[in-house]
C-alpha cells in the first residue's frame, strides 16, 4: 500500500524539525506493516509537503476471526484499516528549542485490493 501523507506546518511564526518519524498499518488492531520515514527533515513555516509512504507486507498471520473479517469486507469492496503515525518533532524559534511528540491515527474505508481507492476517512492529530 502507498500513502500520500500530507505533512504540514500550520505554524506561521515557528519552524518544526522532524526528529524521527514511522508509520504502522493496521487492520483490526494487527500491525500489517511499518515503515520508518526519512529523517530528519524540516517543515518550514506555514508549508506544508506530501510524502510518499510505501508500506510493504507479506504473509502476515492473521487469527481466524481477523482473517474472516477481512475476506467478508473484501467481497463487500470496502476494507478498513487504521494507520498510526509517531513523531519527534523539534519546534525552533531563534535560540529557542522545544522538543515534543506526536502521534496520528487515521482509519481509512478503502475499496478492495489490489487496486484499493480511499473512500472515507477519518483522522485525530494528538
Amino acid at each position: 500500500m502507498t500513502v500520500a501523507a500530507n505533512v504540514s506546518n500550520p505554524n506561521q511564526k515557528m519552524d518544526v524539525v522532524f526528529r524521527s518519524a514511522a508509520v504502522e498499518l493496521f487492520f483490526g488492531g494487527r500491525r500489517m506493516a511499518a515503515q520508518a520515514l526519512p529523517a530528519p527533515f524540516v517543515q518550514r513555516r506555514g508549508q506544508s509537503q506530501i510524502i510518499s509512504v510505501h508500506m510493504v507486507s507479506s504473509q502476515v498471520a492473521l487469527p481466524p476471526e481477523l482473517a474472516v473479517a477481512m475476506v467478508n469486507q473484501v467481497r463487500s469492496n470496502r476494507v478498513v484499516y487504521t494507520i498510526r503515525g509517531t513523531f519527534k518533532v523539534q519546534a525552533k524559534l531563534w535560540f529557542w528549542h522545544y522538543t515534543y511528540s506526536m502521534s496520528a491515527l487515521c482509519d481509512l474505508e478503502l475499496t478492495a485490493p489490489p487496486c484499493g481507492v480511499l473512500v472515507a476517512r477519518r483522522c485525530i492529530t494528538r
